[in-house]
């Protein structure tokens, strides 16, 4: 693959060499659980297509999911934590704030 005149390999392959990195006891887990984010998560099919690549690369390998993650899904995450965390401790750049509200 050629990307601005560069050799670049794919994204399967990418996720292939960096999963095979961890250790045997993570790689299924890791298999488990590949996420796509960002712009390239729209393109249509990849995560069926991106599935299929790594499931060819990895025959061994039984359970092998692709998810995709959202902005709006990660924000959502965040809210809920802090909500669970019981709410938000209030930062300001006076540091007399407190202070002055007596």
């Amino acid at each position: 693959m050629s990307l601005l005149g560069k050799d670049a390999v794919g994204i399967q392959n990418m996720l292939h060499n960096s999963i095979h990195k961890c250790s045997a006891d993570d790689k299924k887990e890791v298999f488990k659980n590949v996420y796509v984010s960002g712009g390239i998560s729209k393109v249509p099919g990849l995560n069926d297509r991106l599935k299929s690549l790594l499931h060819s690369m990895n025959p061994t390998i039984p359970e092998i999911e692709v998810k995709t993650l959202d902005i709006g899904q990660i924000m959502m995450e965040g809210v809920k934590k802090i909500i669970e965390k019981g709410g938000i401790d209030w930062i300001t750049k006076d540091p007399l704030a407190s202070q002055k509200q007596h």
